[in-house]
């Protein structure tokens, strides 16, 4: 893990309520694992509704990973590690998306190679 996520889960750990090795990380109240559909109406919903970001679930955080890590330069071995997908095709043709923004750089570059400078 990247250290700012170690530091964040330390803090994190220092507060929680259970933190022998045996417990869940974010357990629920009664100790136990959250509810992963209360979890996402609770939190994560209202963190996207703050963001304008519309509905999201989960999986969503999966795709945006998948892109993120691509943009980031990431090869697609290595995203498709951390996704831990047994098949390349899957990282890249499911979970990878294309960004605009880098769709009209490289097009751009593209028109100027063959166009040269118009003026």
């Amino acid at each position: 893990m990247v250290p700012e996520v170690v530091s964040a889960l330390g803090r994190w750990l220092a507060q929680a309520r259970y933190r022998s090795e045996t417990d869940f990380v974010f357990a629920s109240a009664r100790g136990g694992p959250r509810d992963a559909d209360k979890l996402r109406e609770a939190v994560l919903q209202p963190a996207a509704d703050r963001a304008e970001l519309g509905k999201i679930g989960w999986h969503s955080l999966r795709h945006s990973f998948a892109t993120a890590l691509d943009v980031a330069g990431a090869r697609m071995k290595v995203a498709q590690g951390l996704m831990r997908h047994s098949s390349i095709t899957t990282t890249m043709d499911v979970y990878t998306g294309a960004v605009e923004r880098d769709k009209r750089e490289k097009a751009g570059r593209v028109a100027t190679a063959v166009l040269g400078s118009v003026q």
